[in-house]
């Protein structure tokens, strides 16, 4: 016996013991939410070819949905991470889903099951990352105004089912302050563990509640390290007059966040109100240099306005050449493109 060897106090190994010594000794657990949701979660409840599947549905209250994962005749869509946004892309998606939304916000998992009354079923999951029931709900609320229910415009007879995906800790930490529907990783684990095929990411996500306690992020401190705030207007002027009293501020997420991205690309960076402070040194988790957030609202601005000129000149040419020409005047005639979108 080594001394990496591990053992229960009857001398037997326990269950997932080699599992249990890599992580030990090896390559650390991967603490990342996409890690289970894109690999460990589809692992898991599609194994044997969806053959479990129903179990899945079932946590969510929906029973009696007939799926069919043959080639030929397959009726269901199994996503993670999906974009909707990004994957209308080409002639024949554009021709089906005219101006879609920009929107980033995506749904840890999209499933979309065909029948008489289609099924979309949206998963939003967390697992070590620290979340607030206020902000979970917010972000659920905009995954259904911006994706969801923007795909029941185009099929109207859509049923939409949204639920989130929660450690049971932190479910009973939300009480009744959290969304309507969730499910825990605990439950999917004690419904698929008996399944052989699943039993090695099974006990991944064993291991993975069992460190819950250890592996959780800090409970983020709202407001604790700012000296005031401002909206990205207030702050936007500030650094265009050179007043440097405020040199940071926070978003969740920070500067390269969703919650920051959408602030710019949906244009509600102006009214949003943003944690400020003095000093750029030592920043917090989710703060950043002021001077970051101005390029990236001025580069979008360019793309708007540069897009505008664009619609504009392409309903006045009648050709390619005269198109490029338009292009080239709209943008003199503006004295640049950055002039455009003022």
């Amino acid at each position: 016996m080594t001394s990496e060897t591990v053992l229960t106090p009857t001398g037997a190994s326990p269950p997932g013991a080699g599992l249990r010594r890599l992580f030990e000794n090896r390559l650390p657990l991967n603490r990342k939410e996409v890690f289970f949701t894109a690999t460990v979660l589809p692992a898991i409840i599609c194994a044997d070819g969806f053959a479990h599947f129903h179990r899945f549905l079932d946590l969510l209250g929906l029973r009696d949905i007939p799926i069919d994962v043959r080639k030929d005749s397959a009726n269901i869509q199994f996503f993670t991470e999906y974009g909707l946004a990004e994957s209308i892309y080409g002639e024949r998606a554009n021709a089906r889903f005219p101006n879609p939304r920009p929107d980033r916000d995506r749904p840890d998992v999209m499933i979309f099951i065909e029948g008489s009354a289609p099924l979309l079923i949206a998963i939003e999951a967390k697992l070590y990352t620290s979340a607030q029931p206020s902000a979970l709900k917010e972000e659920m609320e905009r995954q259904k105004t911006q994706v969801l229910e923007h795909l029941r415009k185009h099929w109207p007879e859509l049923r939409i089912h949204h639920a989130a995906l929660l450690p049971d800790p932190m479910k009973r930490e939300f009480g009744d302050q959290g969304p309507m529907l969730v499910i825990t990783w605990d439950e999917v684990l004690r419904t698929y563990e008996d399944v052989e095929s699943a039993q090695y990411f099974c006990e991944i996500l064993r291991i993975a509640l069992e460190g819950y306690p250890i592996l959780k992020s800090p409970e983020a401190t709202f407001g604790a390290h700012a000296e005031g705030k401002l909206t990205g207007a207030e702050i936007l002027r500030c650094y265009q007059s050179r007043d440097t009293k405020f040199q940071a501020m926070g978003r969740r997420g920070g500067i390269d966040g969703a919650a920051l991205k959408d602030d710019i690309a949906e244009n509600r960076w102006e009214k949003q109100e943003y944690e400020v402070r003095s000093s750029p040194d030592d920043l917090p988790a989710n703060w950043f240099r002021i001077s970051g957030f101005v390029t990236l609202v001025s580069r979008q601005n360019l793309i708007t306005a540069f897009e505008r000129v664009v619609k504009a000149a392409r309903d006045e040419a009648t050709d390619d050449a005269a198109f490029g020409r338009r292009v080239r005047q709209l943008i003199k005639e503006k004295g640049g493109v950055e002039r455009s979108w003022e």
